[in-house]
């Protein structure tokens, strides 16, 4: 018996080659196939998929579940997750049967929220040191005015400084970057690094939204829709070397969504 996943890496090991489907199935069908391939074999006898119970019967979020981090705030790890957004599903205002506004905490026991949560989903959650970071296009955190960036501190919500609205974090080296928008016309979007005051912008900025970001090689990559940045054409993807931005290969096309680092390499998922 084979299961649909030892199909898929027994069809991407021998035959090298992926059957007609539509293209953007055909990027994540490669990508999962380079996932597989790249595994360990494990009999199709001994594999196990199947999920545990552990959210069955306890009134989880009221709606689609985005963007998770898992974080201490210094009474033991917990999940944290904030509310999605589905064509057709509304988006979670309670977990666990209290109220959780687009973002709640999850200790392996039961759902609590964060304070008054957030007045828009986030798109981005990381654990940065001593805070939660989270980024979207929200407007507040609890009572705390904020441009689409906040951190929790495991007590209340803070604003990290203003005039940039983070929609993607990572973490590197110790130190917090964000990919967002700042207030201007030409070259509206960049990433920009945390100094603990304020957020730095990382060059001149990038002509259209930037989608993900990723460290990849010990260099921040960063992946969007921007075709320029500055004045240096740029397709879709570009590297971080600490003073500027350069393309990354040849660069990409289509409309590019998301990067994830799988044993050393970069692979990209497009929409």
């Amino acid at each position: 018996r084979l299961t649909a996943l030892s199909l898929l890496r027994q069809y991407s090991l021998h035959s090298r080659r992926l059957p007609d489907m539509t293209p953007c199935f055909r990027v994540f069908a490669c990508a999962l196939a380079h996932i597989l391939a790249s595994a360990p074999f494990v009999p199709a006898d001994a594999q196990t998929v199947d999920w545990n119970s552990t959210f069955q019967g306890l009134g989880g979020p009221t709606g689609p579940v985005g963007p998770m981090a898992i974080w201490d705030d210094g009474s033991g790890e917990a999940l944290y997750a904030g509310a999605g957004t589905s064509a057709g599903l509304g988006l979670f205002t309670a977990a666990g049967g209290l109220s959780a506004s687009y973002i709640a905490r999850w200790n392996g026991v039961g759902w609590s929220p964060l304070g008054k949560g957030l007045n828009a989903p986030p798109t981005s959650i990381v654990a940065f040191g001593n805070l939660l970071v989270v980024g979207g296009s929200f407007t507040r955190a609890g009572d705390v005015a904020v441009p689409g960036v906040a951190a929790w501190d495991g007590k209340r919500w803070r604003a990290l400084d203003t005039g940039f609205a983070a929609r993607r974090l990572v973490t590197h080296q110790g130190e917090l970057y964000a990919a967002g928008s700042v207030n201007r016309v030409e070259l509206p979007y960049n990433v920009a690094k945390w100094d603990g005051r304020r957020w730095m912008e990382l060059g001149p900025g990038m002509d259209q939204p930037i989608t993900d970001l990723a460290v990849h090689a010990g260099q921040l990559v960063a992946l969007g829709w921007f075709n320029l940045v500055g004045t240096d054409s740029v397709r879709k993807i570009a590297r971080w070397d600490g003073s500027s931005w350069t393309q990354v290969g040849t660069g990409i096309g289509g409309n590019p969504s998301h990067l994830i680092v799988h044993q050393g390499e970069l692979v990209a998922a497009m929409l």
